[in-house]
């Protein structure tokens, strides 16, 4: 009877001893880790949002779903960046001494910056607080290295548990920005022909950017987008012209626009056409459709002299035609009848008392003749009378 009680007591023994070896609690897995904006207010969310000065908050949740309670429940975080950013996000380790064959649970939170910064934990912020949101004691500092005890966790919802931290945003002072200065200097306007015409722009920008150019001429608007700025318009309107010019630039500020430049062109009347000049030689002042602009008549050679002696002259000369013979005067009366002044030879011959003196009284003894043949008689003439 004795070895019959003894076995039943170690068999019971026996199979009470797998039941203690199972008993566990568990960690809830999921969405435990989030952030807030405790400056701001609002609820943890994942992520949360902050700004420079402002101060957030992490909060993970320790739920134990059973069957048991958990003990020596650890939490972990890594620590936070110190490089500078906009998105800083932190990771929580939960693990227990009787999880079973549960693996450490881990999950992250985020905050987001609007501009970079850093965020800094706060010493001494660590706490353990109560599924109220009641805090149960402070944890220390330990939390980014071996992390936190906070003890057992007990079965159900309203054994669940909360550890949470502070952080600090700090944001490097922001350089002002510098100002912006973008001018329109000039319109340069170049008259390529009658009607083209070539727009450039000077202008001067101090941070800020070139975007393009806009001319606005005869109503309409025209685009440069190319740094040198030229534009080729064309236009056969007759007068003038005015032009307007501005320069679109990007700054800090966005974009901007400069003052306008201002300039006018003229557009001149369809010059006329130059006659067609004459090509004879000689005549290229003359209009071709002068009536002179055609080759001369050639000029005919005028007839010359038939006379004798005389054909040098042309035939219309006074000059030419026969001299008229002259006459040697002979007396009719050998001895001088008359009583004039001459004397007579015995031969016959007739010498005058006188010969004549000028030329008029030359032509009187040779009539129209010859003034050549009137010498020659003179010069015989006198002669004849020096030898008397």
């Amino acid at each position: 009877m004795f070895k019959k009680i003894l076995l039943s007591t170690l068999a019971v023994l026996l199979c009470a001893v797998p039941t203690f070896a199972l008993a566990a609690g568990k960690i809830e897995m999921g969405d435990f880790y989030r952030a807030r904006n405790i400056t701001a207010g609002g609820e943890f969310t994942d992520p949360a949002a902050a700004t420079c000065s402002q101060t957030v908050q992490f909060r993970a949740r320790i739920h134990n779903p059973g069957p048991d309670p958990l003990e020596n429940v650890t939490a972990v975080a890594t620590p936070l960046s110190t490089a500078e950013g906009t998105s800083f996000t932190s990771q929580i380790t939960l693990s227990a001494s009787n999880q079973g064959n549960q693996d450490p649970v881990s999950d992250t939170a985020t905050v987001n910056l609007d501009q970079p910064g850093r965020i800094s934990y706060i010493a001494g912020s660590t706490e353990l607080l109560g599924q109220d949101g009641g805090v149960i004691r402070s944890l220390g500092d330990s939390i980014f290295t071996s992390g936190v005890n906070i003890g057992s966790v007990g079965v159900s919802t309203m054994q669940k548990r909360f550890i949470q931290f502070r952080a600090a945003v700090d944001c490097a002072p922001v350089p002002p920005t510098p100002e912006a200065s973008y001018v329109c200097d000039r319109l340069n306007i170049q008259k390529l022909s009658r009607i083209n015409f070539q727009f450039t722009t000077d202008y001067s920008l101090e941070n800020a950017t070139y975007k393009n150019v806009t001319y606005q001429v005869d109503g309409q608007s025209h685009v440069v987008t190319n740094q040198n700025t030229r534009y080729t318009y064309q236009t056969d309107v007759v007068g003038k012209h005015e032009v307007t010019a501005y320069v679109t630039v990007d700054t800090a500020g966005g974009v901007k626009t400069t003052n306008l430049c201002r300039g006018e062109f003229t557009v001149d009347e369809v010059p006329p056409t130059p006659p067609e000049k004459c090509t004879v030689p000689g005549k290229e002042d003359l209009d071709a459709d002068d009536p002179n602009c055609k080759p001369d008549d050639p000029t005919p050679e005028p007839d010359k002299c038939k006379v004798a002696g005389k054909e040098d002259l042309d035939a219309d000369d006074p000059n030419c035609k026969p001299d008229k013979p002259i006459s040697p005067v002979v007396p009719t009366n050998p001895t001088n009848p008359s009583g004039g002044g001459g004397s007579a030879s015995g031969k016959g011959t007739y010498t005058p008392n006188a010969l004549p003196e000028t030329g008029a009284e030359l032509g009187g003894v040779a009539g129209i003749g010859s003034l050549v043949t009137a010498g020659a008689y003179y010069i015989q003439s006198r002669r004849r009378l020096s030898r008397m």
